[in-house]
């Protein structure tokens, strides 16, 4: 029996307090593992949507919008002061291979910037649908292996069907907050 009664005083002995002491110490250390687990596993989740909206807005401004100023691809110098936004596109979905070569040839560090990324490291690749084995026409930033969020979105590029692909990589999910 879980209480002792000691003659009909209603007494408790210390081994039953001991006891019901260490059933409560054990609920409340399984709720807080509990607890702990689902925190963590809802950070991770919202990183991870951070990081899927984020992906998704370069992929979408670089098809559809030509940059801010819409002529950075013709200034002397591109960096994060001269250009506000990247875009690649002339009109909606369609781009412009000055845009794309001017790009290519840009510090790394710059386009992150003007990317907007801060931490995440980038890959982007321009793909020829039309051609037999799918040739890459442009491939921008540096390919890393580990975790990446990859967005592709359709266009056309002189007269074919391409393929624009930007690649996220990051090291841990749970570091996005912004």
């Amino acid at each position: 029996m879980w209480c002792t009664l000691k003659a009909s005083r209603g007494q408790v002995s210390n081994v039953d307090l001991l006891i019901g002491f260490f059933i409560v110490l054990f609920i409340v250390l399984s709720f807080t593992e509990v607890w702990n687990a689902t925190v963590i596993q809802l950070g991770v989740f919202d990183s991870r949507r951070t990081m899927d909206r984020r992906i998704s807005d370069v992929a979408e401004a670089l098809v559809k919008t030509p940059g801010s100023p819409p002529r950075w691809f013709m200034l002397g110098t591109v960096n994060s002061t001269s250009v506000k936004s990247m875009g690649f596109a002339a009109r909606d979905n369609v781009l412009s291979g000055e845009r794309l070569g001017r790009t290519a040839s840009m510090d790394y560090d710059d386009l992150r910037s003007i990317l907007g990324l801060s931490r995440e490291e980038y890959y982007i690749t321009v793909t020829d649908l039309e051609s037999a084995n799918k040739t890459v026409l442009y491939s921008i930033g540096r390919d890393f292996s580990g975790q990446k969020a990859v967005a592709s979105r359709f266009a056309l590029l002189n007269g074919t069907i391409v393929e624009v692909k930007v690649s996220l990589y990051f090291e841990n999910t749970t570091f996005m907050t912004t």
